[in-house]
């Protein structure tokens, strides 16, 4: 069965096996990509998540969302240097649903961060 995995939500995923500095085990992760991936690839693009506890700085690439926001329970930053492709399956228990406050921060943050500008046209 095909999962629906959707853009905005929230998962707990594993993220084993990992190389260097890449961000490792059980992790939050908010999927970023259109859910026609999923859907043809089953694969999702995801930016994973740590304890806000764990983020000393308020890096540019880093977006704080409180608990008890999206099925968060502790705060979490979002760590957008980190995105990466991942298969549907590594995706565990979905939590819920990130609201377009805290998406609309995370899409800034990657914009900035491929150096996209938005005002060019295809």
């Amino acid at each position: 069965m095909q999962r629906k995995v959707k853009k905005n939500e929230v998962y707990l995923a594993d993220l084993t096996p990992t190389i260097g500095h890449e961000q490792t085990g059980k992790r939050l992760i908010v999927v970023v990509s259109i859910q026609a991936l999923a859907e043809s690839r089953n694969l999702c693009l995801v930016i994973p998540g740590t304890k806000k506890e764990n983020v000393p700085r308020d890096y540019p690439f880093n977006i704080f969302v409180p608990a008890g926001t999206g099925g968060l329970n502790k705060d979490t930053a979002f760590l957008v240097y980190q995105l990466r492709t991942l298969d549907v399956r590594r995706l565990e228990k979905h939590l819920g649903v990130l609201p377009r406050e805290y998406m609309a921060g995370i899409e800034r943050a990657l914009i900035k961060l491929c150096n996209i500008d938005p005002e060019e046209h295809l």
